[in-house]
This record gives C-alpha cells, sequence and structure tokens, in this order.
C-alpha cells in the first residue's frame, strides 16, 4: 500500500526545505518540528547518508477538531512532511489524510481528512498547495494529481512529476494555460508580472476629477 503523497523537486535538498515550509505557512500549516536526519545518524553513529529533513507540521483548526473527536489522534500528530535527497532530486513526500486516519477506525475524523486533502478541484488546503505546483515545460495532456505541496512553489521551482497514492510511479503533471516559466533563481522572466495573492486588496482606480464650469 502506497500511503505516501510525493513530488519530485529539480533543486538541492537544504533550498527546498524554506520554499515547502513557507507553502504550508501558506495555507495554514505551521512548522512545529525539524528534525536533520542525515545529521543526527552522522553524529549518532558516524553514518553518512543521503540529506534528509523531517518537518513536524500542523494546522492548529483541523488538530482541533481531530483531537475533539478522538483525543488519542494526538499519537500520530504533527502530521510529517519528508524532504529528501533521491537519485539526484528532491522529493518531498507526506502521509495520505485519508491513511492517516484509518488508524483508529473513526468514521467522525474523515471529514476532516476529506477537507484536508480534497482533490485539486475542491478546498481541500493540502491539495491547494501541491495542485498548483506544475511545471511550464510539461507535455500537455496531462491534469495534476491529488498532493501536498503545490501553491507557493509553483512560484519558484519547476515540479518533475507527482505521484498519486498507489499509483507506483511518478507522472508529470502540466501547467494551466497561460502559467509563468519559472528559472533555477526563483525569480520570473523580466517584464512579467507575478499574480497578486488572492488575499491582497484589489487596487483602487483614481477618481475622476469633476469637471470645472
Amino acid at each position: 500500500m502506497d500511503y505516501a503523497r510525493t513530488i519530485t523537486l529539480d533543486v538541492p535538498c537544504d533550498q527546498a526545505v524554506p520554499e515547502v515550509k513557507e507553502a504550508f505557512a501558506a495555507q495554514g500549516f505551521g512548522t512545529l518540528t525539524e528534525i536533520d536526519v542525515r545529521a543526527t545518524l552522522r553524529r549518532k553513529l558516524g553514518l553518512e547518508t543521503q540529506p534528509s529533513i523531517i518537518l513536524g507540521t500542523c494546522n492548529p483548526e483541523f488538530a482541533r477538531r481531530a483531537l475533539e473527536t478522538e483525543p488519542e489522534i494526538g499519537l500520530l500528530l504533527p502530521c510529517n512532511v519528508v524532504v529528501r535527497t533521491h537519485g539526484g532530486r528532491t522529493l518531498v513526500q507526506a502521509m495520505d489524510p485519508q491513511v492517516m486516519v484509518s488508524v483508529p477506525e473513526r468514521d467522525g475524523l474523515r471529514p476532516v481528512a476529506e477537507e484536508a486533502g480534497r482533490s485539486p478541484g475542491g478546498p481541500g488546503r493540502l491539495n491547494r498547495v501541491l495542485a498548483e505546483g506544475r511545471n511550464a515545460d510539461a507535455p500537455a495532456g496531462h491534469v495534476p494529481l491529488p498532493g501536498w505541496i503545490r501553491r507557493c512553489i509553483r512560484h519558484r521551482f519547476p515540479v518533475s512529476g507527482c505521484r498519486e497514492p498507489g499509483s507506483g510511479a511518478d507522472l508529470p503533471v502540466t501547467a494551466r494555460p497561460g502559467a509563468r516559466r519559472i528559472h533555477r533563481s526563483g525569480r520570473p522572466p523580466s517584464g512579467s508580472r507575478r499574480p497578486r495573492s488572492c488575499c491582497s486588496a484589489a487596487p483602487r482606480r483614481p477618481s475622476a476629477s469633476p469637471s470645472t464650469a
């Protein structure tokens, strides 16, 4: 059973971590813990491994609702997000919310999981982070798959693929019409405009001056 949701980024792990944290923060998920697995294994066991960071993320409202329904769900919190190097690229992985709530087998938890991980067409916050992380150079005809890390990352990094739970393979994702090409520097091409945030206030039009008689 594939219980992870995964995307692949063409940037180093240490560069991806702060952007992943920013992407989650934009959707209301704070980063409570950060564990450097590579540094810990080197210090404790003298082993050299690939870079791997475990981020403990939490959305306070989702956590409140889950804990009120099933206090023991706290054993599975916070929600871990793994950022690690694999095959020269960086994987960003998180557990499928539906898999997470299947452990206590409480039906009351499922609405929370569904809202957290709904398909890109719905309002699920975790999918909104992932659903918009798309590669402007990806072949046409592919649609984004459900996942975790998309919204803010699309302004900075090219996304190589997104894997749907149970598919066993990375699948290409496509940019929506008019998506900007992403530079390795994280900056848009000169002359392009960054889209306004959905929270930005609409620009005010200058009021017309009264005509004089």
